[in-house]
């Protein structure tokens, strides 16, 4: 079995233990987790550290989304049946579960749960603060 038939058998586990997200939230959470490595490298003075927190994933998760999707991004969450940060935190734990993603001992399920509101967090930027115009009456 090759590398990318292994990564769709672990895909197919995944889904059959886990069917509450599709496939696409799955494949989209291991781009993100590489995005927010290869940043975290960039940031890091620590060559080689490649540890990034539940907290810390979260936020570059929401980053990558607003890259990805702009102001269809709280759509496409929600059609992945994700609207909570532990949604994230169930899908980095079943892509450990198959050995996708790795975890260190101090990382827990618990560090993905209310870190923010995402809908809030994707809708925001989109969403004008100006007052609407006043618009003339015709009488």
């Amino acid at each position: 079995m090759n590398e990318q038939e292994e990564h769709q058998a672990k895909l197919a586990a995944v889904l059959k233990n886990d069917d509450r997200y599709p496939i696409q939230a799955y494949l989209f959470m291991e781009e993100a987790v590489q995005a927010a490595m290869k940043d975290y490298e960039k940031r890091s003075q620590v060559r080689g550290s490649r540890h990034v927190t539940g907290q810390e994933l979260v936020h570059s998760i929401v980053k990558e989304l607003l890259r990805k999707y702009g102001p269809m991004a709280w759509d496409v969450l929600t059609a992945w049946n994700i609207h909570k940060t532990e949604d994230f935190g169930n899908l980095v734990y079943n892509l450990v579960r198959v050995k996708l993603l790795g975890v260190s001992p101090e990382d827990s399920p618990n560090d993905f749960v209310d870190v923010l509101n995402l809908e809030e967090e994707l809708t925001r930027p989109f969403v004008s603060h100006k007052p609407l115009p006043t618009i003339p009456r015709i009488v």
